[in-house]
């Protein structure tokens, strides 16, 4: 009995580990919209405990790689799920971060099957901040 709960201790701890990069950027390259983008409008819903639900809104201003029409100056929305922080104790994967109303981002993106809105294609590197909105 003790053999088998260290045997699956073994197998599981792998599983709790923080993702190394190299994953991060093998996802970045199959993404299939690379875009760099503007937020015109964040919505965020909190469920369960610490979860967002995200929807953003967003124009635009780049095209480096897209599966299907997109062009400069189109409009796009983003949805995902994401977390605030791992409970304490425990590791994994690093959230996705929450877009920023009047941020600039290169995006890396996939398009969902049959619908009209895009989700991140690399967990947590999907979003890069390229400048920042500054107000006078």
């Amino acid at each position: 009995m003790k053999r088998l709960i260290l045997a699956s201790m073994l197998v599981a701890l792998p599983l709790l580990g923080a993702l190394p990069p190299s994953l991060y950027r093998k996802a970045q390259n199959r993404s299939s919209d690379v875009l760099t983008i503007e937020v015109k409008k964040v919505l965020t819903y909190r469920y369960r405990h610490n979860r967002l639900y995200v929807k953003a809104r967003a124009k635009v201003l780049s095209v480096q790689r897209s599966s299907r029409w997109m062009r400069r100056g189109s409009w796009i929305t983003i949805r995902y799920r994401t977390f605030r922080r791992l409970p304490r104790g425990t590791f994994g994967a690093a959230p996705i971060p929450v877009l920023q109303k009047g941020h600039k981002y290169r995006a890396y993106l996939k398009r969902q099957r049959h619908s009209w809105y895009y989700t991140p294609a690399a967990g947590a590197r999907s979003f890069k901040t390229l400048h920042k909105k500054v107000r006078f």
